[in-house]
């Protein structure tokens, strides 16, 4: 709850520049379903996906084309700042760099195919 209020919140909402709803998709582990964090989530424009559970194989194929390519990009990203500060990414830097490696690794192209 601290880090979604003190730390996605202000990078997510600063992110989004169309004003549109942002949509935050998590798994379904029950811990995350408090009611603050809903209240939260809808005063800041935000809408929370439930993943429903044991889909995993369902969703397979998106973890190959479009996943894999986005969970490697972050690996190398996580590395790349170990590499350059000998230290773990600050969890406040965590959504500024998600959504640059999102960026690179989310091409229509891959979606489309």
């Amino acid at each position: 709850m601290q880090w979604f209020r003190n730390t996605f919140i202000p990078q997510a909402t600063t992110c989004n520049v169309s004003g549109k709803p942002i949509l935050l998709i998590y798994d379904g582990h029950g811990s995350h379903e408090k009611y603050s964090l809903i209240e939260l989530a809808e005063k800041h424009n935000i809408i929370l996906f439930c993943l429903p559970p044991h889909t995993t194989h369902k969703l397979q194929p998106l973890d190959v084309c479009i996943f894999g390519p986005l969970a490697r990009g972050w690996l190398d990203r996580c590395d790349e700042i170990t590499r350059l500060t000998g230290l773990e990414m600050p969890r406040e830097d965590f959504v500024k760099e998600y959504m640059a490696v999102r960026d690179t690794a989310f091409k229509p192209t891959t979606i489309t195919s």
